[in-house]
């Protein structure tokens, strides 16, 4: 099974691209189609995006799954309570900032979850002023493999300890898919833009980490904040990463069994 992740930053293009005007959507799209062409190259099996937009003129998730023959896919928009409930009265649930989610194999189950986002304290010269955190969400799916698997992509928060309460949270929730759903033993796979580097991600979770490449930022690599974390996998080989005609991060991907 080939995994990849990848940060796409809206989809803008960045200075590896020989047609990058930074604000051109012209620009953006044809750096979009070109990243989309490169991971179709892969073939990948499981795709999970972060930092998507979607709009009723572009849809980036509809660039990178329909290049690599993806059928099922999903989109979650990184919205509050409040305002999805918006969202959907208007029919714009599927338009927005948010994660996503493609696969090759059908899917048994799938659902967005909202993770924990609290109010985090910012310090100012006049005092203690407080700011809401962007929404953060995950999907979560259960795969139809030769064994079923239970996948949760998603992009985690840079604050601490709410990260590591977000990740937690994610876990518990695809151990309970799994018992409900009468596979309490089947392997789990998390990845996505976890905004943990890889020592500390290796102290937070009882995940093995799969892949192990730095990702960011896309010119000269210093750290790795994207992940690849499974139970019941190994990987098949090294990981991979390469440097997309969009985005700030670099794509990650590697062959698990």
């Amino acid at each position: 099974m080939r995994l990849v992740s990848f940060n796409v930053q809206s989809g803008r293009a960045n200075q590896s691209w020989g047609g990058a005007v930074l604000g051109d959507d012209a620009m953006n799209d044809e750096a979009v189609r070109e990243a989309a062409a490169e991971i179709a190259q892969l073939k990948p099996d499981v795709l999970a995006l972060q930092e998507v937009r979607e709009d009723r003129s572009r849809s980036i998730l509809s660039a990178f799954a329909e290049s690599a023959g993806m059928e099922h896919r999903r989109f979650a928009a990184c919205r509050r309570a409040p305002s999805n409930f918006i969202a959907r009265m208007f029919r714009r649930s599927r338009r927005g900032y948010g994660i996503a989610f493609a696969t090759t194999y059908p899917i048994d189950y799938i659902r967005a979850l909202r993770l924990p986002s609290w109010r985090n304290p910012m310090r100012r010269a006049s005092g203690w002023r407080f700011r809401l955190e962007e929404q953060r969400m995950a999907i979560v799916a259960v795969l139809l493999t030769p064994k079923p698997v239970v996948v949760g992509a998603t992009h985690l928060t840079t604050k601490q300890p709410d990260n590591r309460k977000q990740l937690r949270r994610l876990e518990d929730f695809m151990a309970r898919v799994a018992r409900r759903r009468g596979i309490p033993d089947a392997p789990r796979i998390v990845l996505g833009d976890l905004n943990t580097h890889l020592e500390d991600i290796q102290k937070q979770t009882e995940y093995e980490v799969l892949a192990q490449a730095l990702t960011y930022p896309d010119d000269e690599p210093s750290s790795q904040i994207d992940h690849i974390l499974g139970v019941g996998f190994r990987a098949a080989g090294e990981a991979t990463t390469r440097r997309l005609a969009v985005s700030d991060h670099r794509m990650l991907a590697v062959d698990v069994d």
